[in-house]
């Protein structure tokens, strides 16, 4: 049986062969006018594709924030590993919250909004900031602006 197949499988295969090297194949143009509009249409519908995506991302909320929100975020002091204390302005008030894993509580409203001035960074990249600055301020003209 398998004297019949190997023989009939060679014929097959040599035929198909002269028969692919009989048929031209057409030259393709890399610059030519068809392929130049299948490349500029995929380009364009994967930057429509990029840009729904970031539509949808914004209506779900997980773009970026818009300025004219009414909450801010003031200042917040770690009392343990996972415990903390928050400073949030809403409008004209400020509201001290309790932040622990899993749970957020109002401790305290202040009657007088406590006045941040938030220029100031705080810890050692804002304490050498400011340390320069006032070594300039004073007439240490060799410290970097």
């Amino acid at each position: 049986m398998t004297r019949l197949v190997y023989p009939i499988a060679l014929m097959l295969l040599t035929a198909t062969a002269a028969q692919a090297e009989d048929t031209p194949v057409p030259a393709m143009d890399p610059l030519g006018a068809e392929q130049l509009w299948r490349t500029f249409g995929s380009l364009a519908l994967l930057i429509a594709l990029i840009l729904g995506v970031f539509y949808l991302m914004r209506r779900a909320g997980s773009g970026p924030r818009g300025a004219g929100r009414q909450i801010r975020f003031v200042d917040a002091l770690a009392l343990g590993q996972r415990e903390r204390l928050v400073l949030v302005q809403v409008g004209d008030e400020q509201i001290v919250l309790g932040v622990s894993p899993g749970r957020v509580e109002r401790v305290h409203v202040l009657e007088h909004p406590v006045d941040v001035d938030t220029r100031e960074e705080p810890g050692f990249s804002g304490a050498l900031r400011r340390a320069v600055g006032q070594a300039t301020q004073q007439g240490g003209g060799n410290a970097p602006a």
